[in-house]
């Protein structure tokens, strides 16, 4: 299957990738991306506010990890995240949020779902897409190669967590119907 654009409508052109993913909600972009700025802003230390989130399952995260401690703080980073938007992490449901943080990186660069057997990602002013998933490196934001495969990820940049269940804002776009995905 081709890479596909949803068409069920535009209230999703906007959206940030994180946004789509944390909560989906066309009339909440800007207190959910706040919140996700916020949340950088308190993980690197810029607020002058009292910082008890930097603890995660006895994982203490810091902008200076070494390289051998990255996954342990990026796993728990992610845990943090899901926490402040109301995602409840849950081994088994098949259902991964993922985010691609490259060195140095307290927040993702880049975050996707996936579900069902397929990944799903948007960028500002681009439609939300989807395409089967590939172990959730080839989110469809990353195109493809010169002769067509998917362009995947190192798997030293992708990380990823199982929820319970994706935002209801998110959900619509995922439950569409087929009619309301276009290949493109």
């Amino acid at each position: 299957m081709p890479r596909q654009h949803f068409t069920g409508n535009n209230d999703y052109y906007e959206m940030a990738c994180h946004v789509f993913v944390l909560s989906g909600e066309p009339l909440q972009i800007t207190d959910v991306n706040r919140r996700y700025c916020s949340l950088g802003n308190r993980l690197l230390g810029l607020l002058d506010e009292p910082n008890d989130l930097i603890r995660v399952s006895d994982v203490e995260i810091t902008a200076t990890a070494n390289i051998a401690d990255r996954p342990t703080q990026i796993d728990a980073i992610l845990m943090l995240v899901c926490k402040e938007f109301e995602l409840v992490p849950s081994p088994g449901s098949g259902i991964r949020v993922w985010g691609h943080f490259e060195a140095g990186q307290m927040l993702p660069e880049h975050m996707y779902a996936t579900c069902n057997g397929f990944i799903y990602d948007t960028m500002p002013n681009a439609p939300v897409r989807r395409k089967i998933n590939n172990n959730g490196r080839n989110a469809p934001s990353y195109g493809q190669n010169e002769d067509g495969s998917d362009v995947l990820l190192d798997n030293n940049v992708i990380y990823s967590i199982e929820v319970e269940a994706l935002p209801p804002g998110t959900l619509v776009v995922i439950t569409a119907p087929d009619d309301q995905w276009q290949n493109g």
